[in-house]
């Protein structure tokens, strides 16, 4: 049995169709239609993607030893693949929640609990930055060019220039009321997902629709919260950084990104 993302429910609970592994870790198997993966099989201390089930308990044997290609089949109340079949007992939502807070404020002081950014991506930040405080109603031109020095941008199933995407679209589909910055970042992030692997792919596409791992959830809960003494903040973003070798401190960049961008005017270092 498994806990399954409410983005999978109509795949889980509609007719039966074919996927097949596109990708594996030794805590995750990837199914796809096609090349963009669509449900994730998670082991239970693996980080929760947007589209995952979570086993309820360790792997079995014959689910471990998936391989890229293997066939399995999603519908009818579960997925079936190597003579497994995993139906979800229960469900969570990795929708960003509506944050209504002056953004620009919550940004710098989430700043300055990151470690440092991953050196590949490190010094492409300012430019993102500068780029979606210029969006406007023309071209988008030197967003889609800061953006693809972005995508893809470093080693894994989920490069760090993409988590910086995923964390300033998430930050933006939280921040109330939204502005201009986060369709545009969505339509040019859409626009070039064929320039990084399938699963960051997945992820992106999940950040432009406003979900994310839980670790993403729980900081934006907590930056909204009033009156936080600092404790539960630095918790989450503890929780959040140990996501990954670098994911965390990548999302967590891009969330600060995104939430300067939120709001106009100069914004404090």
């Amino acid at each position: 049995m498994a806990a399954a993302s409410t983005t999978l429910r109509t795949l889980l609970l509609g007719p039966v169709r074919a996927l097949q592994v596109v990708a594996t870790t030794p805590r995750a198997l990837y199914l796809a239609v096609g090349e963009q993966p669509v449900v994730a099989l998670l082991a239970p201390d693996a980080v929760r993607v947007p589209f995952g089930m979570v086993l309820d308990a360790r792997v079995p044997p014959h689910l471990a030893g998936a391989a890229v290609g293997d066939e399995a089949l999603v519908g009818g109340g579960g997925l079936s693949l190597a003579g497994v079949t995993v139906r979800p007992l229960r469900w969570w939502d990795p929708a960003v929640p509506a944050l209504h807070v002056v953004a620009s404020r919550v940004a710098t002081g989430l700043a300055r609990l990151l470690p440092a950014a991953p050196e590949e991506v490190a010094s492409r930040l300012p430019a993102l930055g500068a780029a979606l405080a210029a969006v406007g109603p023309g071209p988008r031109a030197g967003l889609a060019a800061t953006v693809r020095t972005l995508v893809g941008r470093g080693p894994g199933l989920t490069p760090a220039g993409d988590d910086v995407l995923a964390g300033a679209l998430c930050a933006l589909a939280a921040a109330r009321p939204p502005g201009p910055a986060r369709r545009a970042l969505a339509d040019v992030v859409r626009a070039e997902l064929h320039r990084t692997t399938p699963v960051s792919a997945a992820l992106l596409a999940e950040a432009v629709e406003g979900r994310a791992v839980p670790q993403v959830v729980d900081l934006l809960r907590t930056l909204g919260r009033p009156g936080d003494d600092g404790a539960r903040l630095r918790a989450a973003v503890d929780a959040l950084v140990d996501v990954g070798h670098t994911s965390g401190t990548a999302l967590g960049h891009g969330l600060v990104l995104g939430l300067r961008a939120a709001v106009p005017g100069p914004v404090a270092a």
